[in-house]
Formats: C-alpha cells, structure tokens, sequence
C-alpha cells in the first residue's frame, strides 16, 4: 500500500527529467497521474507526445493508471482542460506538480526580449494558470462539504537562473489566495 493511494496528480513537464521521475514516483506510491508535456525540446520549440506517452505506458507497465495531456500550461484554457482532465480520468484532483519548464541559457545581456517573454509566459503563468484553476475547483469541492487535503508543488529547491521567478510566484499566490487556501508546509487546505 502506497502513501498516495487514490490520490490524483497532476504533475507538468513529465515527459521527462525531474517531471518524469516525479510521475514514476508517484504512481509507484499508488497516485492516478496525469502526465502532461508538450513534448517540445529544452527551449520549449516543437512538440511531440512520445516523452508523455512514454512515461504513461512505463505507469501503466507498473500497474498504475495514467493518462496522457498535452495542453500549453501557459495557456489559460489549456490549464482549466488540463484540470477537468484529471477530474473526467480518475474523477478528482488531490494533487498538482508545476514542474514544466523551458530553458534558455544565456546570459542577460546575450538574451533577448522574445527570449526572455518565453520563460516568463511557461514559468510564471504556466505555474499560475494550473494553480489558479486547480485552486478553483478545490474550493468549489469545500463549498460543497467536499473536504479533502489538497496539495501544490513548485519545484522551488532545484530552480536555477531561468527558473528564480518562481518563487516569488508562488508566495504571491498563498497570501493573495488567503484566507481560501492556507499553505501548511509544502500542502495548502481549502477552506471557505
């Protein structure tokens, strides 16, 4: 028996890398995962759905259940479909990994404003668009008497140079989120 048993996860960028390993762990410890990727290279051009159908066919090899979503975290519908995903697969979301990511490295001076407006659009709306819709439907659920513990992850620990908005980010949404959503360690609890 696994410490997330039934729970649904949701886990960006987990066509590989950090992502991936975070799905395999996961489903391992009993987790339903979404895996979404666009499949795009390290600087975020092109897609391709083999990496997520690869990590879900590896969850499933295990005796997991997974499915595949390839929807642009950094986009405000793509993220809502990517929540109601989780929710029509495995009929609830308990948990979201914002891991996706792109890469550009450069220095700031080498960088230019296209460069910079890319790392921006995925690592700070793709981390706000899932966490906003997630944290809708969460709160819905509450309203309801649907209480249950709910949890967000932003890679924080392992961010480096593109990657340090973040957390700035996240902070922002725990207190402008209050009093509906309270962080308690690295989990927040909706209450209404």
């Amino acid at each position: 028996m696994g410490t997330l048993d039934g729970r649904v996860a949701i886990i960006t960028g987990a066509g590989r890398g950090l992502g991936r390993e975070h799905a395999l762990l996961f489903a391992a410890e009993g987790a339903k995962i979404v895996v979404n990727d666009l499949g795009g290279a390290n600087d975020g051009s092109g897609s391709d759905m083999t990496p997520a159908q690869q990590t879900v066919a590896d969850i499933k090899g295990m005796g997991g259940e997974a499915i595949v979503n390839t929807d642009n975290v950094a986009d405000w519908d793509g993220a809502k479909r990517m929540i109601d995903s989780a929710i029509e697969a495995f009929g609830d979301l308990d948990i979201l990994v914002n891991n996706a990511g792109i890469l550009r490295d450069r220095v700031l001076v080498n960088m230019s404003e296209s460069e910079w407006d890319s790392v921006i659009q995925v690592h700070l709306k793709g981390h706000f668009a899932p966490t906003h819709h997630a944290a809708a439907y969460w709160r819905e659920q509450a309203k309801a008497g649907i209480t249950s513990r709910v949890t967000w992850y932003t890679p924080a620990v392992r961010l480096v140079c593109s990657r340090t908005p973040v957390r700035p980010t996240t902070a922002l949404l725990s207190r402008v989120s209050q009093p509906s959503v309270r962080f308690v360690q690295k989990s927040c609890r909706v209450t209404t």
